[in-house]
């Protein structure tokens, strides 16, 4: 069974680009030594972590304080999109012919290389739920992250999970769809660690899962010979040798 396996990272692959959307954010917490502002990049993280990897990073110990503020992805929730089913039996076949590559130099020539012919199945449509939590020490870092945050979904933004123009699933958008303020409650320090605030943004975005194209190389025909000279009659192109009859 191991020639029947596959794995692209399709869902690792989303999750490395919705990430990589997070990350770069900053906030200010201060003043320098010199008198300027200090600034602070807040990591953004995939938040689904394991029980082994979260006390090697607190060092095995509850006495070491979280670093605040960071920003938490995971994926929530995974749902089939029935409205965006298509037809499930479609598949298209494209013709695709590569360029000569020169590893001595490192790039490609003007020259033409092999031929391949490109057979996709229809994808099948899914909804990826999103939730990303800010995990603040105080109202300024969090108001600091949400107004970077919140103008660039109006109410959505495009993601690319790769730049190949023959995958035809490579496009998607994120959509904000609601924002829950703290997970404190009232008055702050019930039920929950007052020592920290997480604000959490919920997010969808619609999805494929595909199969694994099947790729062939296609052959190339150099040379071609046949002999026409000994034929008697063109009849003789249609079935080599034919024999005309005539009625009594």
């Amino acid at each position: 069974m191991a020639q029947n396996y596959f794995y692209d990272e399709n869902l690792r692959k989303w999750m490395y680009q919705i990430v990589r959307l997070f990350s770069g954010f900053t906030v200010t917490y201060g003043l320098n030594d010199d008198g300027s502002q200090a600034y602070s990049t807040v990591p953004a993280i995939y938040g689904d972590s394991t029980f082994s990897a979260a006390t090697i990073l607190r060092l095995n110990s509850e006495n070491v304080m979280a670093s605040f503020p960071m920003i938490s992805i995971y994926i929530s929730n995974l749902k089939f999109d029935r409205p965006r089913t298509q037809t499930p039996t479609f598949q298209d076949t494209l013709s695709v012919r590569t360029r000569q590559y020169d590893a001595n130099v490192g790039a490609y020539l003007p020259a033409q290389a092999n031929a391949y012919t490109v057979k996709r199945f229809m994808p099948v449509p899914y909804k990826l739920e999103i939730k990303v939590d800010i995990v603040t020490s105080n109202t300024q870092q969090k108001t600091q992250i949400l107004e970077q945050i919140l103008p660039l979904f109006n109410p959505s933004l495009e993601i690319q999970k790769t730049d190949n123009y023959l995958d035809w699933e490579s496009l998607s958008y994120l959509e904000l769809m609601d924002v829950t303020w703290t997970n404190r409650s009232i008055p702050i320090g019930q039920n929950s660690d007052s020592s920290y605030d997480v604000c959490t943004l919920q997010f969808e975005a619609p999805i494929w899962m595909s199969l694994p194209a099947q790729v062939s190389k296609m052959g190339v025909i150099f040379k071609v010979i046949m002999d026409i000279n000994a034929m008697n009659d063109l009849n003789d192109l249609v079935l080599n040798t034919r024999q005309v009859v005539t009625f009594n």
